[in-house]
């Protein structure tokens, strides 16, 4: 039964005034326990449940993690003393696209390629070593993501404190370093920056501003100095992939900053720097060559690019063996006077008869002897696209290839 209790308070005349009353409820009945118990027990059994999962899930980690630190002690081992063998079986032979190049940089000896930019180990290692400089001490494993049978090991690189990601596959072997997974770095996303159009995904973005502001700094110079409005915007595109830096469609294409290593503090090294300074400008310098043209760019485009590039960011001129040459004839402008020839689409003997390589009071043979100079200068300096353009250039038919004649039974 319920019970009501009355509070009555005197008055001074003696009467009773009745000033609250406070029911008292009946006890809750079995059922109503009954009904709060099935209610809670699940959640607490859930809340349980997720806990012993969250545990073996960080147990899981840890011993992934271990596994994984294990590869990288073999593979940075491997690196330091030039042990193909055991570089090689560490790595997943399952993605040859990804696996050949890497076998290709072991049968060096692993040692860095920067004859060719195109075929630099510097670049194919990136997710071994940056630059590929074998390191003094292997990275240590921050950090372990899982997608399926492929693990993320974000990476600490000392003594620089640089952070990078590499991949790891579980295979019967183990694991095993293995492609990236795009999954990794989430969704693509496109940003305007000034002149500057990035494209990128998720995980680089808080990482690229001191990036992008080099690269607009660049290509804001660049184009004072050409008196180029630049009407049509620069393309650069982070990509969740271990390339050499490229132009692809108008577009510059740069590997992800996670895989080349993101610098402690955002302080970047003065040598990725330059390479960034190489590539922008080539990038620009390409846009501005072919203006309003179409088509691949012609062998004596290329290697003109290639050397105002490396000489706009700074480059020595003896390893410019055919702009160098010019700028010394002509002057520092005359460089830019080169470049500016390019839009009217020259072929090679155009282009050397506008900047003549020999002197006038020279002869023909001893004009060829320069070129062959340049051939070999180029090949020494890692300037293909130069070497290529003067054998293509001594190749041509007439005068030029008699000359060439000429010269080579002069000289044997």
């Amino acid at each position: 039964m319920n019970v009501e209790l009355d509070w009555q308070a005197e008055n001074d005349d003696g009467t009773w005034e009745r000033i609250a009353t406070t029911p008292h409820g009946r006890p809750p009945t079995r059922w109503r326990w009954l009904w709060v118990t099935g209610v809670l027990a699940p959640l607490l059994m859930v809340t349980v449940s997720a806990l012993v999962v969250a545990r073996r899930y960080a147990q899981a980690q840890d011993r992934i993690a271990f596994q994984i630190q294990s590869v990288i002690d073999l593979e940075t081992r491997a690196l330091a003393e030039g042990d193909t063998a055991l570089f090689l079986a560490q790595q997943d032979r399952a993605l040859d696209a990804w696996y050949q190049p890497r076998a290709a940089c072991a049968a060096r000896r692993l040692q860095p390629v920067h004859v060719e930019r195109s075929s630099s180990c510097a670049y194919v290692l990136a997710d071994v070593a940056p630059g590929g400089t074998p390191l003094g001490s292997p990275p240590q494993v921050q950090a372990i993501g899982l997608r399926g049978e492929v693990a993320w090991a974000e990476l600490i690189l000392r003594p620089q404190d640089a952070r990078q990601v590499r991949f790891y596959r579980q295979t019967a072997q183990g694991w095993l370093h293995t492609a990236p997974d795009a999954f990794y770095w989430g969704d693509a996303l496109t940003q305007a920056h000034g002149q500057i159009t990035v494209h990128c995904r998720e995980r680089d973005l808080p990482h690229l501003d001191p990036l992008i502001a080099h690269i607009a700094t660049v290509d804001h110079d660049l184009c004072a100095v050409l008196g180029w409005p630049a009407e049509d915007r620069l393309s650069v595109q982070f990509i969740p992939r271990s390339i050499r830096p490229t132009i692809l469609d108008d577009r510059l294409v740069l590997a992800s900053p996670w895989l080349s290593g993101i610098p402690a503090g955002g302080m970047w090294e003065q040598g990725y720097l330059d390479e960034l300074d190489y590539w922008v400008t080539y990038a620009r310098a390409a846009q501005f060559a072919r203006a309003g043209a179409t088509g691949q760019l012609k062998g004596v485009q290329q290697a003109v690019l290639d050397e105002y590039a490396f000489l706009h960011g700074g480059g020595d001129l003896d390893s410019a063996p055919l702009l160098g040459r010019i700028v010394r004839a002509y002057g520092a402008g005359a460089a830019d006077e080169a470049l500016r020839s390019l839009r009217d689409a020259p072929a090679p003997s155009q282009f050397i008869a506008q900047w003549p390589l020999a002197y006038p009071n020279r002869g023909e043979s001893t004009g060829f002897a320069v070129l062959i100079e340049i051939a070999q200068e180029a090949l020494g300096a890692g300037r293909l696209d130069s070497f290529r353009f003067v054998t293509g250039l001594l190749a041509e038919e007439g005068t030029w290839r008699a000359g060439t004649v000429e010269y080579l039974h002069e000289t044997n």
